[in-house]
């Protein structure tokens, strides 16, 4: 009984085409996932680079004085940048 119902599960699972259309699609997804951590290699040095300007800019604007910010204000935006910066360093695949 058990080989007269698992037998063509089997033969279909392991048949030729099965398992070539498998390995494309296996392929296929493998290169999409190198292409897109190839394209984010590329553009974080470009994000790290704006954020760092960023930074910077915020600790001018902290340093001269806004008129519409508060120093703690700024700061805040430091830190939240500073810390995107780490984090883009860290993790730079997302």
């Amino acid at each position: 009984m058990e080989k007269i119902i698992l037998d063509p599960i089997r033969n279909e699972l392991l048949s030729a085409d099965r398992v070539e259309r498998m390995a494309h699609e296996m392929r296929s997804q493998f290169e999409e996932m190198v292409r897109q951590k190839n394209q984010r290699a590329e553009a974080v040095p470009a994000e790290l680079k704006a954020i760092s300007e960023r930074i910077a800019r915020l600790q001018d604007r902290r340093c001269k004085g806004d008129p519409d910010l508060e120093p703690d204000e700024i700061q805040a935006a430091i830190d939240l940048a500073e810390q995107k910066r780490s984090q883009t360093r860290r993790n730079p695949q997302k």
